[in-house]
């Protein structure tokens, strides 16, 4: 268990010297339970409505379908998931009050980074607001990771058959 967990530290800090993946830490909140309108449907980027068991996220900025690894920073427990929807909106102003916020430069200080669906929640061990790291690949951006080499863009072509070699003593069967 601690190889797997050392391991996966060691992947973490390799992308994360990388200038192609980006990483962002906040709250995350659970999303898409039972009752909420907002969860999928016509908002999301499927405009199908979201189903508890699926491994997706609400995001403001992230293109829809980016895949995202995230860490509990409270469990250090790992999760992907892939940004279905839009969101979080939930913000506090000054005064305490929650409101809904849509842009950047509308007053009050948006609440988390992500939102996760009930089955990614489950994945973190968490039910509510938690301290989260998320890990993704920058839009627009090839994966680059330090020591390896691209692989070669030519066409590959189809290897010729090649004929086992013909045997010089019958089989004998086995008895």
């Amino acid at each position: 268990m601690w190889t797997l967990m050392t391991a996966l530290q060691l992947l973490w800090a390799t992308f994360m010297a990388t200038p192609s993946v980006g990483s962002q830490t906040g709250l995350a909140a659970v999303y898409g339970l039972p009752g909420d309108r907002l969860a999928g449907g016509p908002l999301a980027c499927t405009g199908q409505p979201l189903r508890q068991d699926e491994l997706v996220c609400a995001h403001r900025t992230l293109p829809c379908g980016t895949q995202i690894l995230v860490q509990s920073r409270r469990s250090g427990r790992l999760a992907t998931c892939h940004v279905l929807d839009r969101g979080p909106y939930g913000a506090r102003l000054a005064s305490g009050r929650f409101v809904i916020k849509l842009r950047p430069e509308e007053r009050g200080t948006w609440r988390g980074i992500v939102d996760l669906s009930p089955a990614v929640a489950n994945m973190l061990g968490t039910n509510g607001n938690e301290p989260v790291r998320m890990l993704y690949l920058r839009p627009g951006a090839p994966l680059e990771v330090p020591g390896l080499q691209p692989l070669p863009s030519r066409r590959l072509h189809k290897p010729a058959r090649v004929e086992p070699p013909a045997r010089s003593r019958p089989r004998r069967p086995v008895a």
